[in-house]
């Protein structure tokens, strides 16, 4: 489902987060109450599975809050710089190869006398986690979003180095056995940030955080204040 209004919206986030934290949690369990010998392919499985969902979970969340805000038909006058440049990101791509002057007016015209028209914010496709959803890929998610990275950046290296690394790994065939302990750690900040990203968007949804006027308000808001009020 297409999320047109805020509760739509708050009503895909829900759904893409309750049925990735019920399997996570089950293969979770499964392992803690699994002989000694199978633990280790169940954790090798599990890291995978963990992957797939964060993955998953960001690059639909993304494009839900994307088309979410495509949907409010604002002028670039009103929106924040990030959905500014996305609006004006295909005819800069265009112009970067190009050397026909009309192209070059074009663009001019567009900022000079186009601002305050229906901006054509595009949602299809501008997701890219090109299977690889990284610590840099996905610090360009969230700038293309306009939310707040600040909250993710003590996880880069976890992110990297265990999550992408053991994935990559197991993907590959390789004989890579990770410890339970250092699996617990993993599953416990992975599913922390995939809740984390759940409530920014809903945060910035419903408190118009892709507007220029309110986005003051982004250092100020917390999912604590928002879900309470």
């Amino acid at each position: 489902m297409k999320a047109r209004v805020l509760s739509e919206l708050n009503d895909l986030l829900d759904r893409e987060f309750a049925w990735r934290l019920k399997e996570l949690t089950t293969v979770n369990s499964s392992i803690k109450s699994s002989a000694p010998l199978a633990k280790p392919m169940l954790i090798r499985c599990a890291t995978a599975l963990l992957y797939a969902h964060w993955e998953g979970f960001i690059k639909n969340a993304s494009e839900a809050y994307l088309y979410f805000v495509s949907c409010r038909k604002l002028p670039c006058s009103q929106l924040n710089k990030a959905f500014v440049a996305l609006t004006i990101r295909s005819k800069l791509v265009e112009l970067e190869s190009s050397t026909i002057s009309e192209k070059h007016n074009n663009l001019v015209d567009f900022l000079l006398n186009d601002l305050n028209s229906t901006a054509h914010l595009p949602f299809r496709g501008i997701i890219k986690t090109k299977s690889n959803l990284n610590s840099t890929q996905f610090k360009n998610i969230v700038f293309t979003l306009g939310l707040d990275y600040s909250l993710y950046e003590l996880k880069e290296h976890l992110l990297d180095a265990q999550l992408l690394a053991w994935r990559n790994n197991i993907a590959h065939g390789q004989e890579l056995y990770p410890k339970e302990s250092d699996f617990d750690t993993l599953f416990r900040e992975v599913l922390q940030m995939i809740r984390e990203f759940k409530d920014q968007i809903a945060n910035a949804a419903s408190l118009k955080l892709y507007c220029k006027e309110n986005i003051l308000i982004k250092k100020s808001a917390s999912p604590l204040n928002v879900n309470s009020a």
